[in-house]
């Protein structure tokens, strides 16, 4: 599933008519761990109003053995985020958003989805104000057992 949604971001990174599209990959190492590590930015305007905005960012950690231990620990956080804006004016935007993030350690894995609507106004050119409302829910996976909680969220 990851190689699918890697290709179709790779697709949308090469379509045209898009106004920022990014792609990092890079890899390195220390004593202790290998890191590898993902983002993803792609930004398209529909119109001078109306804009979507894709994010993906993924880190993939081995922590290698140390000592008499001999095992190999894994440890992968990744999220995708997605954004639409309408602009009404240079001053107020306001939208939708989705948030999808993955957390595993060794088997134990934590997922947040976050569902919502936004509004910012920009007080100053460096002062903003943002305030959202949407859906939280968490699925916590220790072992075999599911620990599934959601809740509504606001950010203020």
């Amino acid at each position: 599933m990851r190689k699918v949604f890697l290709i179709t971001l790779l697709v949308l990174f090469f379509s045209a008519n898009s106004y920022t599209r990014e792609l990092n990959l890079s890899f390195f190492q220390d004593n202790l761990t290998y890191t590898w590590q993902e983002r993803f930015n792609y930004k398209k305007a529909f119109n001078q109003k109306t804009s979507l905005e894709i994010k993906s960012r993924g880190n993939s950690v081995m922590i290698k053995s140390s000592g008499k231990d001999t095992s190999k620990r894994w440890q992968e956080s990744g999220d995708v985020d997605l954004k639409l804006t309408y602009n009404a004016n240079e001053k107020l935007s306001w939208g939708g958003f989705l948030l999808y993030d993955v957390s595993s350690l060794e088997g134990r894995d934590v997922h947040t989805q976050n569902l919502g609507v936004f509004a910012d106004y920009k007080i100053f050119s460096q002062v903003k104000l943002f305030q959202s409302l949407g859906f939280k829910g968490f699925q916590r996976k220790f072992g075999g057992e599911r620990k599934p909680d959601e809740g509504y969220d606001h950010l203020f």
